[in-house]
């Protein structure tokens, strides 16, 4: 198991696997060095696979027929908390007071406390269109949004963090797997 606690932890695994993402592959390739953008379009992309894994009142594939995996649902919530994450090492690694800021919204999260709707995963669509993950507020406002939604989905403090290290330790060794050229699930 873990003895993850807050978001301070999480950053620290999330170095650790930022710099794995960033060094050299065994099969030579090097990582060309990432931006804001790059962080941006990786928060929609896991966004857009945690909607297709929502149960069907609020899936918008509304012509699939699947069963719901709500342990797979928040695999690809938590899947979008590594690139917020990063987007705070990357940009803001110094700024104590929005960790303090991030860390306090995390543990406050309360299961169902809303209720998820097309509406609010559309707002936070449109967040994460319209930010730029170098300005202060803007990360802020994605974190604030990502929490109401992981709420909304019934998530706590503990789900995320158990869920995290799980994907975490996975993620660990895609850099021999499929992260390369012919590895698997891209």
């Amino acid at each position: 198991m873990h003895n993850l606690e807050n978001i301070e932890d999480l950053l620290k695994l999330q170095k650790k696997l930022d710099l794995k993402t960033k060094s050299k592959r065994s099969n030579g390739f090097i990582p060309r060095k990432r931006d804001g953008v790059d962080l941006k379009f990786a928060l929609d992309d896991e966004f857009n696979e945690f909607m297709k894994e929502l149960p069907d009142a609020v899936n918008f594939k509304y012509w699939k027929e699947k069963k719901h995996d709500a342990h797979k649902q928040l695999i690809e919530y938590v899947d979008c908390l590594f690139f917020l994450l990063a987007a705070i090492n990357e940009f803001h690694n110094r700024k104590s007071w929005l960790r303090e800021k991030v860390d306090r919204a995390f543990k406050r999260i309360t299961p169902n406390r809303y209720i998820l709707s097309k509406e609010n995963l559309s707002h936070f669509k449109y967040a994460i269109a319209a930010s730029n993950l170098e300005t202060d507020y803007d990360l802020i406002a994605l974190f604030d949004y990502y929490f109401s939604i992981g709420e909304a989905a019934g998530y706590n403090h503990k789900n995320i963090l158990d869920a995290y290290w799980e994907k975490w330790n996975m993620n660990m060794g895609r850099d021999k797997k499929d992260w390369i050229l012919g590895g698997n699930n891209g």
